[in-house]
């Protein structure tokens, strides 16, 4: 979407995006998709406490935003912020600060690469996160005071994470509520492998795991975007058996990547996914 002079924008489930100022640091979220909704303000954010040991960056120091339920249905919902590398906050409707989960000195962390924290997403009644090795922590809130994250699934096994290369991105998924962790990894070729996560026994060594065929499905994956999952029986203009990015689409049955072909124009900043709520 067109990226207003100082603003940034992040996208999150059934349309609603987060808009964050990095002259004033100031929150709010809104549906482009809704003329008729009312933006909601959030408390600001001080970029200091989204970072842990590098120099703060007002433009590049959020990576991703999920909610827990959209405002446009309740006003009972948290917001949960992911920063560069290792910061988690969230809030709730009425708070006037943001609280932050210590991810720094958790025994849980299994290293300092796990740390650093690639993607989350809310996950039937939970939020999820995963580490650069692929280790699942699950986000502990209920007591806001001593927010906490815990190891649900530990770290992949190689096969699947590709050693922990720096060429590689980890993405997490709800897809026929299943959850999916999807691994990309750049080299002389783009590759990618999709896993169902063992949140039942955290158990990754059975090859059943692993999503070759996505069927009548099709993900869209994102940096800035809650991923998502459509089923393409109803949607011709959506590819199935597909995982589309903000510039290419990986074909599943291929197993090849290939650039989208629409062309994108140069105003477009930044790249969104954005969820329709019909």
């Amino acid at each position: 979407m067109p990226e207003a002079k100082g603003e940034r924008y992040y996208s999150s489930y059934l349309g609603w995006v987060m808009s964050v100022s990095t002259e004033d640091m100031k929150v709010s979220l809104f549906n482009p998709l809704k003329i008729n909704e009312s933006q909601i303000e959030l408390p600001d954010f001080d970029p200091s406490k989204m970072y842990s040991h590098i120099q703060p960056c007002p433009e590049h120091f959020l990576k991703k935003f999920v909610l827990s339920s959209s405002p446009s249905w309740t006003s009972d919902y948290i917001i949960m912020v992911l920063g560069k590398h290792t910061s988690l906050g969230f809030c709730r409707p009425g708070d006037n600060q943001w609280r932050f989960i210590d991810t720094t000195g958790d025994d849980e962390l299994i290293n300092w690469d796990d740390k650093t924290l690639n993607d989350i997403i809310y996950y039937k009644g939970q939020f999820y996160v995963v580490g650069r090795l692929g280790t699942i922590f699950v986000c502990e809130i209920e007591d806001p005071q001593q927010p906490k994250l815990r190891v649900v699934v530990p770290q992949m096994p190689g096969y699947i994470r590709r050693h922990g290369s720096v060429y590689e991105q980890i993405y997490l998924v709800e897809s026929a509520e299943d959850l999916f962790v999807v691994s990309r990894f750049w080299g002389n070729l783009q590759q990618l492998t999709a896993f169902k996560v063992p949140l039942s026994d955290g158990n990754w060594w059975p090859y059943s795991l692993e999503v070759r065929n996505l069927g009548k499905r099709t993900l869209f994956i994102g940096s800035s975007s809650t991923s998502v999952s459509i089923d393409t029986g109803s949607n011709s203009k959506c590819r199935a058996n597909c995982v589309y990015f903000p510039r290419s689409i990986y074909d599943m049955k291929r197993r090849e990547s290939e650039p989208q072909l629409r062309k994108i124009p140069k105003s477009l900043n930044q790249r969104l996914w954005i969820q329709p709520s019909f």
